[in-house]
């Protein structure tokens, strides 16, 4: 009997483990697919779930269940095609593997610090070979993506992440996850240090080094009125580091225009009126960003379905009041997939789609204390802006992770009263 019981747990933690790391490696393929993220997280969550599901389920993850079983209603009402089919399966893995990672949370007691660690770690080291030695190493092991490709257009390598944009967004939930669990360990700031290090140097990604730019402006506002003594310590600090990256714009433009972010930075500190156009990339972003959401509201709340944006975009691309915001855009050219967490949520699903926000923000207000608090809540909402998918199964795993920790803390709350 004892060693029934001692199989069944060596069958769980070795389930549990492999869920975390094909969470904290998302992109890695073993079979082509043809898709950036990879499904293994969500086949290795839907054999362990049947475990774990049970009739009393949290209120968060109650609302994340109400959008995936949404999600499964609107394929009725949509085109059958794949697009529709990697919708369906973006709102799946959202609650599936976010209520299998609370789940094995609470039966393993957390986020095992040795495998963030050794994970960090492994991203480090490829991204390092990647960047001074040999760029092309290990791409076999990806979809797609060519730190050659990358790298010769200014930006960073791809380490094992589809392109530098995607390289740094993982990073950037590798230190949301660090410090919601273990700010208070004594090698947590080494493995900060390693994944600045890959977002500034290795990754290059313009698009995370100015969430993050903006983070740190907003932090300082949050500091600069918090505290009247050090107001003015603040306000000179900030005054400062502005000068520098005005002098550095102003005199040496043609040395970092080699460099991606320099180029943008510089466009951007010329032409702040015509932010979302000086650069396709950027205005891509823009164009998956704004237009979905445009549609949201335009449309009540109601969902569109699947399928529907690329007839959405020659819509809006035909009406003159719109298509000015559009650089690079072509009738014979369609988008088809929405690259925006919070657009495609919203234009496809609607108002459901809300539900997510309300998640997010409920328990991230719960875990974080001070200044970081509203940090944290406006980047993790920012980081949902970007062309990061729910299928990327690192971000269905935070969010789990996020619903756990505030479970965990009003408990103690609770105790602790009486």
């Amino acid at each position: 009997m004892i060693e029934k019981e001692q199989a069944k747990l060596d069958i769980s933690n070795f389930l549990i483990t492999l869920l975390i790391l094909s969470s904290f490696f998302p992109f890695i393929q073993i079979i082509p697919l043809g898709t950036d993220s990879q499904p293994y997280a969500l086949m290795v969550s839907m054999i362990i779930l049947p475990f774990y599901f049970t009739s009393k389920i949290n209120l968060s993850l109650f609302l994340l269940l109400i959008i995936a079983v949404f999600s499964v209603g609107m394929l009725f009402f949509s085109e059958f095609d794949f697009g529709s089919i990697r919708s369906l399966v973006n709102y799946v893995s959202l609650f599936v593997i976010s209520y299998v990672t609370y789940k094995c949370m609470n039966f393993t007691g957390g986020l095992n610090y040795n495998i963030f660690k050794r994970t960090v770690y492994t991203w480090f080291i490829i991204g390092t070979i990647q960047t001074f030695v040999y760029s092309n190493f290990l791409s076999f092991l990806l979809p797609r993506g060519s730190s050659e490709d990358t790298i010769e257009s200014g930006r960073g390598v791809v380490c094992l992440a589809p392109e530098p944009t995607f390289y740094g967004i993982i990073c950037i939930l590798f230190i949301l996850l660090g410090y919601l669990n273990f700010k208070e360990n004594k090698g947590i700031k080494k493995l900060y240090t390693l994944l600045i290090i890959q977002i500034f140097i290795y990754a290059r990604s313009s698009l995370v080094i100015l969430m993050i730019l903006a983070c740190l402006m907003l932090y300082a506002f949050i500091s600069f009125m918090a505290k009247k003594k050090n107001k003015l310590k603040i306000f000179l600090i900030v005054s400062f580091f502005l000068f520098v990256f005005i002098t550095i714009i102003n005199n040496y433009s043609e040395q970092i225009s080699g460099i991606r972010i320099g180029r943008i930075l510089t466009l951007m500190f010329e032409n702040p009126d015509k932010l979302v156009l000086i650069d396709d990339s950027i205005n891509e972003r823009f164009v998956h960003l704004f237009f979905p959401i445009y549609g949201f509201f335009e449309n009540w709340g109601l969902p569109h379905g699947y399928s529907q944006y690329a007839d959405f975009m020659d819509d809006c691309y035909n009406n003159p009041d719109l298509n000015y915001l559009v650089t690079d855009y072509t009738l014979n050219n369609k988008i088809i997939r929405i690259m925006s967490g919070w657009g495609s949520i919203l234009f496809e699903l609607g108002a459901v789609g809300l539900l997510l926000l309300y998640v997010i923000v409920k328990n991230l207000k719960i875990i974080v204390e001070g200044k970081m608090k509203y940090v944290i809540i406006l980047g993790f909402i920012g980081l949902l802006a970007n062309a990061v998918s729910f299928a990327t199964a690192l971000l269905p795993f935070t969010i789990g992770n996020i619903i756990y920790l505030a479970e965990k803390k009003k408990k103690n709350m609770y105790e602790n009263n009486f």
